[in-house]
């Protein structure tokens, strides 16, 4: 089979593929692709990998919806060649005068008899009239006694469209759940903060000065918390542990502050939640259950970078994660 042949007839498999199966042929080609770009950004700019993820989860999402309501696009397949037969290699077709013209040659001349053709009786034979009813009487019940086959078929398709759904929504739901509890926790946890003292709000705006940072950011202290951490979709907020309030931590907040703030600056909230969505509505898929964890990876590190390149001194700015992570 020649290559043309071969792609002409992937082209049109493809073509008469259904729309979720190819659906899922082509999320599995993009998320492969984005892994292998990923992997191959791995010692480079970790601001390429957060734009390859958040590329990634438009392209999943908008990709079904054009291939759904947007307009067709058409490719023009051409038709592999044909053998072409010689003329020598073609039958030689004789009519029946010179067939008969070259019998008389052969013969010397002898007339040869031609016989007549007898004419045809194409009148109806004589049919008893039981052997009628029979005939008409049979058709109508064997009509009736046939079941189509596609009635079956459709039936046990519906059936299992049906399981399908409702095996991927129950999935889909629970991991679902995850993402919700977690989203519960952090309310439960913004419902006992208390306001930052001054020292720590000056400190904070003079980061989102010096920045710069346009977002609107609110600073709180909670005792429930651990590390600090940045939260909320519409109205975000920098969380600090009650023991960074000693004066002890003053030299490490601008570091902590320009960290997070680098979060709320290209929105990695809004864009976490979306990705750990996605992933809950293709649990089913092997290549989008870390796909979260690498966006939030990559945006870690440029959260690092920016709070690195602030201080000025990433041995400084080292030791402050391990002070966060230890006391």
């Amino acid at each position: 089979m020649s290559l043309d042949n071969w792609r002409a007839g992937l082209a049109a498999q493809l073509v008469d593929l259904p729309y979720l199966e190819l659906v899922l042929l082509k999320i599995t080609a993009l998320l492969a692709v984005a892994w292998f770009v990923h992997r191959s950004l791995a010692h480079s700019n970790p601001g390429w990998r957060v734009l390859l993820w958040r590329g990634t989860a438009i392209a999943v999402v908008c990709g079904p919806i054009w291939m759904r309501f947007g307009p067709p696009m058409t490719v023009s397949i051409a038709e592999p060649p044909r053998p072409t037969e010689s003329l020598s290699a073609a039958p030689l077709i004789r009519s029946r005068a010179v067939q008969n013209a070259m019998i008389a040659e052969d013969t010397d001349g002898v007339p040869i008899p031609q016989r007549k053709a007898r004419p045809v009786d194409r009148s109806p034979g004589p049919t008893s009239a039981a052997a009628r009813s029979v005939t008409t009487t049979a058709e109508p019940i064997a009509a009736a006694t046939e079941e189509p086959p596609t009635v079956a078929i459709n039936r046990w398709a519906s059936i299992g469209t049906m399981l399908i759904r409702v095996t991927w929504l129950i999935g889909f739901l629970l991991v679902a759940v995850r993402t919700v509890v977690g989203h519960c926790r952090v309310a439960r946890l913004l419902a006992t903060v208390s306001p930052a003292p001054d020292w720590i709000l000056q400190s904070c705006a003079r980061v989102i000065r010096e920045l710069p940072c346009r977002n609107r950011v609110d600073v709180v202290v909670s005792s429930r918390a651990q590390v600090p951490f940045l939260c909320g979709l519409w109205r975000q907020r920098i969380v600090v542990p009650e023991k960074f309030c000693d004066r002890k931590f003053e030299d490490d907040l601008p570091a902590i502050f320009a960290h997070e703030l680098a979060h709320a600056q290209s929105h990695d909230v809004w864009w976490n939640t979306v990705l750990r969505i996605e992933a809950a509505a293709l649990w089913f898929h092997p290549l989008a259950w870390r796909m979260p964890h690498a966006h939030a990876a990559a945006c870690e590190d440029v959260g690092d970078a920016v709070s690195a390149t602030y201080v000025g001194d990433a041995r400084f700015y080292s030791r402050v994660l391990a002070r966060v992570a230890l006391e």
